[in-house]
């Protein structure tokens, strides 16, 4: 699957846009172009492709690898916090 981070704190947690609905993101879920992780960061308005897990709070994004850590669009509303 693929999405756009649309939200991501400090705190190494955040959302992402998938298909229309909202995935949890967190940090240690996240892998670099070596299948090595965690990230140090991740940040609003990058392309992400992820697996998609079902829990009890909702979809949870797994094995989160960076596709294009592009600026964020416009379109793309986006909330970080530092």
């Amino acid at each position: 699957m693929q999405g756009i981070v649309v939200s991501y704190r400090a705190a190494g947690y955040g959302w992402a846009n998938w298909d229309g609905k909202t995935v949890y993101v967190h940090i240690t879920d996240t892998r670099d172009k070596n299948g090595d992780g965690p990230l140090p960061q991740l940040k609003c308005g990058w392309k992400i492709e992820f697996d998609v897990t079902e829990t009890p709070r909702g979809l949870r994004a797994r094995n989160v690898r960076v596709v294009d850590p592009a600026v964020p669009n416009e379109a793309v509303p986006c909330q970080s916090t530092q």
